[in-house]
């Protein structure tokens, strides 16, 4: 059964408190479920990878490389919400990917990759938090639909009705754009400030639709511009 749009928003009201803070460090993290919270961690890594490469001009080559962060409140985890290390790949067009492989029954791969930004630059940190509380709030949609029709919906209007199109947003107010692939994966894209050379994305598999192809990941050639400091990126 699709959600109602009461209930998407208060999913994606309780997802960006999460990405805000350590919340599951806050609450014992008992209460928060894992998926959700993979989320908030990769979001939490993310801006550790911007502070890092505004220290050292480069992007790590491991997150062990990661100082701990000074806010108590950001969480200093390098593990997914069931505790497995993300996996990580810097890109050659200076973005990086962070995989996690869910849980043991599989069903939950989720595949993050964005671009780094300059942390002292206040004006894109909001938007790249609502950008992650959209792609949650559509990821979440896109399963319940499968889960009732069996099936990938053709579009995201058959999951948001025109009146609640703003719940499938980037945090710059675009449509975040909507991939169905071969294997019954999705990939959600945001090209993130108009006129940017940014870009973030999740990959995630959905659980009961049949693969139509092989697999295919958010590592192969996209339409995706280069991200601002590509050029001082490992390759």
């Amino acid at each position: 059964m699709k959600c109602t749009a009461i209930s998407r928003i208060a999913c994606a009201v309780v997802i960006c408190a999460i990405a805000f803070t350590n919340v599951g460090a806050l609450l014992g993290g008992s209460i928060v479920p894992p998926e959700q919270m993979t989320f908030a961690i990769a979001h939490a890594i993310r801006l550790r990878i911007d502070d890092y490469f505004a220290e050292h001009r480069q992007v790590p080559t491991k997150l062990t490389d990661l100082p701990e962060p000074t806010d108590p409140l950001r969480d200093p985890s390098i593990n997914d919400g069931w505790g497995k290390p993300f996996e990580y790949r810097p890109q050659q067009d200076g973005s990086v990917l962070l995989q996690s492989s869910g849980g043991d029954e599989g069903n939950s791969l989720l595949t993050f990759r964005f671009s780094v930004l300059d942390p002292t630059d206040k004006a894109d940190q909001m938007p790249v938090k609502l950008t992650f509380v959209g792609m949650e709030t559509v990821e979440m949609g896109v399963r319940a639909y499968a889960s009732e029709h069996h099936k990938l919906p053709a579009s995201l209007e058959d999951v948001y009705p025109i009146a609640e199109s703003v719940l499938a947003a980037d945090g710059w107010g675009a449509l975040l754009e909507y991939g169905p692939r071969p294997d019954g994966s999705v990939i959600l894209t945001s090209h993130g400030r108009p006129g940017g050379m940014q870009m973030f994305s999740l990959q995630f598999n959905v659980p009961g639709v049949k693969p139509t192809g092989p697999a295919t990941t958010a590592t192969e050639p996209s339409n995706a511009v280069p991200t601002s400091p590509a050029s001082d990126s490992p390759p």
